[in-house]
């Protein structure tokens, strides 16, 4: 028998079930009564190896007994054994058992016709059944799920069961009446249930909740950026599965502050506060409104600063300088250019101005500038519409040139500019020297020996600057040539004697023989004088000086207009020159030959002089012989005609006339038009419209006329003309015409000819 007591409770151990076992005697069940003189003569009945409680009972189990077909338990009663049912097995259910109570059981073996075979522990075997711990929720705390029940009365701890397809895992202890489960996926619905066991964790002292208790477990929303809009400040974070909506909340000083609530990733919070940092959550909801998740504590921060003021996108030289008014707070900006109807990032910067290089000339730019973090991840404000400009090159200086008249400083064109502004530095600021619409100045009130600091800037035509300038801008020393003293006939030749500069090192002499468009170099001198050993015999000629610095650099321009000298002396009187009669007042001819720049001589000094009173001027008293007005004495012809009347030449322009129509016809007649290659001296034709002349065949309209002084690399002329400029009278202007409205021009036969008598 020690044996049996033995197996017993190393089975009961290994099941798990309490078992409360007496000795007290106690009555058998009135069917066991019924049956004691039918039962077998023998000692033996089953054994009950475990009682254990399920979700709503004990499971009682039993051992074999030999030959029986089946068995019967029995519950003892207030009255005795009461039958709680038969089985072909050796376990059988009780249910439907009250909490905290104990309950005895035992067994008898039944045979096939349902008669006993064995008798019964009278004593039987106890068990307190314990109800199942009532499961209170199932919540996700953090990234987990948190079940908590009720706790059970002499449960020592408890284990956690979940529920895997259709059977129960255990998935851990607890000591409490809580347990968190870790192992959860997002989007996933998962079913609890506990029972309480003994503190060795071995024995089972309670049922447990067969459905249990299920939760759809939802990730909280992770924050994956906020950043400042126009209108706000956008929220947005990561799917979180399960999730049907989401709500956001701020951090207040009492708490969480709900927002809003949202189905999409991202909800533009408007009422965002500007200047402060503000921390930001995310919660799921379902359909109903409620809570799916838990949410970050720790949240996600931003401060919302207010847009940028953009200032000015001003030109520079080199491209545009864009300034906005400084932010406090921000730590970085980023600037982006309008491309079509996007914006794509050109830069960042810390500071409030930013200067844009490498920029296309005539091109309009369009830039606008947001607030960044320090670590560039977040926007912290909106963006303006953006500021526009036309971006136009600085216009560079190329050359100086020292005429007698001053300095003439030259510069390439900028499309797209429509004057210029010339300055001169004076100490630490420019002086305004004045404006034009052409590619070259010249500044008079220039003195001998100085060095003076010039810039350009376009402007347009209101006067307001439309390019930047060269801050370091472009020096020249003013240096004139000096005029020869006198020129006497010497042994060797002809003796040339001037009065030498402070500064100069050396001077390069030139010579003209009348006829010649060109002067020759014929040597360089280190002094005040120089000897032409080859002076040409009775053919009058000019002579001219340039000055040379320590280097070997030209630094002045040369004197065109010297007087003429034929054997050494002033020429003088009528001199035959090549089959021509040239006459020639103290050095100066005066009949019979005729150069472009003696025209443009005559005609740069009238430059200034205006018409009053409906084109009163002297040039149409000239031509009319008295004071004419009205808006039918147009007088740019009748300008070119006086000209060249004052040099001597005016048989050079075939036919009298005011109008610019036969002006160019006598021109057209003698094969004297030309279209392009224009040179200086050429009496360009202009035309207002596309139409053709109606004097001139397959040329366009010859509206106006001008004197071409000079021909620019853009393919522009630079002209003098008369009766030109906003006002209705006119007045002499330099001016600068460019092809598209240049229909041809007028080329005399400059040199030599037989003056009119």
């Amino acid at each position: 028998m020690k044996k049996v007591w033995i197996l017993l409770t190393v089975l009961l151990v290994l099941t798990g079930a309490v078992v409360m076992f007496t000795t007290s005697a106690a009555d058998s069940p009135t069917e066991a009564q019924q049956a004691t003189e039918s039962a077998p003569a023998i000692a033996q009945y089953p054994e009950i190896v475990s009682i254990t409680p399920d979700y709503a009972g004990f499971i009682v189990k039993w051992t074999e007994y030999p030959g029986a077909a089946k068995y019967r338990l029995f519950v003892r009663g207030a009255a005795g054994w009461n039958r709680v049912g038969d089985t072909a097995d050796t376990t059988l259910r009780h249910h439907t058992l009250e909490d905290q109570k104990t309950y005895t059981y035992t067994v008898r073996a039944l045979d096939a016709d349902g008669k006993y075979m064995s008798t019964y522990l009278v004593a039987g075997w106890s068990s307190i059944f314990r109800s199942a711990p009532k499961l209170t929720s199932v919540a996700p705390v953090g990234n987990a799920l948190k079940i908590t029940w009720n706790p059970v009365p002499d449960a020592e701890c408890y284990r956690v069961f979940r529920k895997e397809g259709s059977a129960w895992v255990s998935i851990g202890y607890s000591d409490d009446n809580t347990f968190t489960d870790q192992q959860v996926v997002s989007g996933n619905t998962y079913s609890y249930t506990v029972r309480g066991y003994d503190a060795a964790r071995t024995t089972a002292l309670s049922a447990f909740q067969s459905p249990g208790m299920s939760a759809t477990f939802v990730s909280m929303p992770v924050i994956s950026g906020i950043e400042a809009k126009n209108t706000g400040v956008r929220i947005s974070w990561e799917k979180a599965p399960g999730a049907v909506k989401y709500r956001v909340f701020i951090k207040a000083s009492n708490g969480w502050k709900r927002v809003g609530d949202t189905s999409s990733l991202y909800y533009d919070y408007a009422s965002a506060p500007y200047d402060t940092e503000s921390v930001y959550t995310v919660r799921a909801l379902n359909a109903a409104g409620g809570y799916l998740s838990d949410f970050y504590r720790d949240g996600g921060r931003h401060t919302r600063l207010r847009i940028p003021r953009l200032v000015s996108l001003t030109n520079l030289y080199g491209g545009q300088r864009l300034t906005w008014e400084p932010v406090d707070g921000a730590a970085v900006y980023r600037i982006y250019l309008k491309s079509g109807s996007a914006w794509k990032k050109f830069a960042d910067t810390t500071a409030s101005g930013y200067l844009i290089q490498n920029l296309k000339n005539a091109a309009t730019y369009t830039f606008t500038v947001r607030c960044l973090s320090a670590d560039g991840r977040s926007f912290q404000s909106g963006f303006s519409s953006g500021i526009s400009t036309r971006y136009l090159d600085t216009p560079i200086i190329t050359k100086a040139d020292n005429l007698k008249s001053g300095a003439r400083i030259a510069w390439d064109k900028v499309d797209g500019v429509p004057k210029y502004r010339v300055f001169v530095k004076n100490g630490a600021s420019w002086k305004r020297l004045g404006d034009t619409d052409g590619t070259t100045f010249t500044h008079t009130a220039v003195e001998q020996g100085v060095t003076y600091t010039y810039t350009v800037r376009g402007v347009d035509a209101r006067g307001n600057f439309v390019s930047g300038f060269v801050s370091t801008g472009f020096d020249n020393r003013y240096q004139t040539a000096p005029l020869l003293g006198g020129v006497e006939p010497c042994e060797d030749g002809a003796l040339l004697t001037w009065e030498p500069y402070e500064g100069v090192e050396n001077y390069r002499v030139y010579r003209r023989n009348i006829g010649v468009s060109g002067w020759t170099r014929i040597g360089d001198a280190h002094g005040d004088s120089f000897v032409d050993t080859e002076v040409p015999a009775g053919i009058p000629c000019q002579y001219t000086l340039r000055c040379i610095d320590e280097e070997g650099n030209l630094i002045s321009d040369y004197i065109a207009e010297t007087p003429y000298w034929c054997d050494s002396v002033r020429a003088d009187g009528k001199i035959n020159v090549n089959g021509y009669q040239v006459t020639f007042k103290n050095g100066v001819i005066t009949k019979g030959y005729v150069t472009a720049q003696d025209i443009i001589k005559i005609a740069r000094a009238e430059v200034g002089t205006k018409a009053t009173n409906y084109k009163r001027c002297k040039y149409n008293t000239w031509y009319y012989g008295a004071d004419v007005s009205g808006d039918c004495y147009d007088w740019c012809v009748v300008f070119v005609e006086w000209v060249f009347e004052q040099a001597g030449a005016r048989s050079l322009l075939f036919d009298n006339t005011a109008g610019a129509e036969f002006f160019g016809l006598g021109f057209y007649h003698h094969g004297q038009l030309v279209r392009s290659n224009y040179r200086v001296g050429d009496l360009v034709l202009l035309h207002w419209t596309d139409g053709y002349s109606d004097y001139v065949p397959g040329y366009k309209k010859l509206n106006h006329v001008g004197i071409v002084i000079a021909v620019n690399s853009d393919g522009s002329v630079t002209t003098i003309e008369g009766n030109t400029g906003s006002s209705i009278n006119g007045e002499v202007m330099i001016k600068t015409r460019y092809p598209e409205i240049i229909s041809c021009a007028c080329r005399p036969k400059y040199g030599f000819y037989i003056p009119a008598e």
